[in-house]
This record gives structure tokens, sequence and C-alpha cells, in this order.
């Protein structure tokens, strides 16, 4: 099969993926393992590519191939996921903080600021009054 950067874009391929694929490919290329394996490089998104163009009972025999890395890469992404919602729990926390004395502080002064500002209506409203 001979890929193009037309042909992509016909089946709405992300741009900057067809970009990449046409510096790298301007007159297209054939499928074959170096292709695939330069696509990969340049980071292009070969499953788009195969579930937009291979038959439902090839992407089936992809995916069941496909599996074990998948099974691989949750597993190893998992410790990553745990320390980084460790580490924001932790910043979260110390932002609730931060926000409620933010908070306190500022219910405070708006409560002066409403006093005075009442105070003065009153004083105002005497003074026509009289």
């Amino acid at each position: 099969m001979r890929v193009t950067a037309k042909l992509l874009r016909k089946h709405h391929a992300c741009e900057e993926q067809v970009e990449i694929f046409e510096a790298e490919w301007q007159d297209g290329v054939k499928i074959t393992e170096a292709s695939l394996r330069r696509a990969v490089e340049l980071k292009l998104d070969i499953d788009w590519f195969a579930q937009h163009f291979l038959p439902a009972s090839a992407w089936k025999t992809y995916d069941e191939a496909t599996a074990p890395a998948w099974k691989t890469y949750d597993e190893a992404t998992a410790v990553a996921w745990k320390t980084y919602n460790e580490a924001r729990a932790v910043a979260q926390k110390t932002y609730d903080e931060a926000r409620a004395v933010a908070w306190k502080t500022y219910d405070e002064a708006r409560a002066v600021a409403w006093k005075t500002y009442d105070e003065a209506r009153a004083v105002a409203l005497l003074k026509v009054l009289e």
C-alpha cells in the first residue's frame, strides 16, 4: 500500500501529522517495516493509520498483537500516575489552605469596608433629612 499526504488529508488526518509525513515523504511512501519504523521515530500516529486503513479483521489482529505492549505501558505509567497524584494532592492541600487564609482575610476586610460604608450612608441620610 502506498500512502500520500493527499490520502491522509482525504481521511481527515491531523494536519500537524500530515505535515510531518509530507516533510519526510513528499511523494508518499510504500508501507514497509522500514517506513513504519521511521514513522514511529517521527512520532506519527500509526494507530490512527491502522484504524483508518486496515480491514476490520486485520485491525482485530493488530489490536490483539499490541495488547501486551499496552499492558506493559499501562503498568509502567501507573507508577508515574501514582507519584503525580500524590504530589498533586500535597500541592492541592497547600493551595486550599492558602486560599482559605486569603478568603478569611478578604471577608474580614470586606466586613470592615461594609461597616464603614453603612455608617457613611447613615450619616449622609441624616444630613439630607436635617
